[in-house]
């Protein structure tokens, strides 16, 4: 009945406090990072989009007073 059980996962032993803090350690560096990639990421879309926006209120000012223009001279 023994002969049922595998147990052979527990042959390379459980890791040491040290171990899981080190492997813990290494997997939050890794979200940082990502999380830093991603960031920078949206900061540069930010700006892109902020960048645009200004484009584009300066066209609708400009418009605005070419149709005033316009208007005015009926």
């Amino acid at each position: 009945m023994d002969d049922l059980v595998d147990d052979s996962a527990f042959s390379f032993g459980a890791p040491t406090l040290l171990e899981t803090y080190q492997h813990h350690r290494k997997l939050l560096e890794a979200e940082l990072a990502e999380s830093q990639r991603s960031l920078l990421a949206a900061r540069k879309r930010i700006a892109a989009l902020v960048c645009r926006t200004d484009d584009l209120a300066l066209e609708r000012d400009r418009l605005r007073t070419e149709l005033a223009r316009v208007q005015g001279a009926r």
